[in-house]
């Protein structure tokens, strides 16, 4: 599964819960490890908050995604099936742990309709 699917699939079952209920908002807030794609690379482990609003029979959808940039160190078998991406990690963590990475927090807003 990429990681759009796994943020379609977020945004789809909050649209759908919303719909059962018979709401024309909701609001959620949580946090999601994205597993595969690159979000997975870019984010990974975030917090999300969603906004959901019917106008006209649509969804307008916010979605924020807040996350601290940095790198953890993993023991890891490069030979897997994401060993790119975590030799990439760790490389980075490495680099952090030299001074030359300095982690920050960084917000990420998707305007989206259902």
């Amino acid at each position: 599964m990429t990681s759009l699917t796994e943020y379609k699939n977020l945004i789809n079952s909050l649209v759908a819960n919303a719909n059962k209920q018979n709401k024309t908002n909701f609001n959620a807030s949580a946090s999601i490890a994205f597993n595969s794609g690159e979000l997975f690379t870019a984010i990974h482990n975030t917090e999300y908050t969603v906004m959901g609003e019917k106008v006209n029979g649509k969804w307008l959808i916010k979605a924020s995604f807040r996350d601290l940039f940095d790198f953890d160190y993993h023991d890891v078998n490069y030979y897997g099936p994401k060993g790119k991406e975590w030799l990439a990690n760790n490389m980075a963590a490495i680099s952090q742990n030299q001074g030359a990475i300095v982690p920050f927090w960084a917000t990420y807003t998707v305007d989206d309709t259902r």
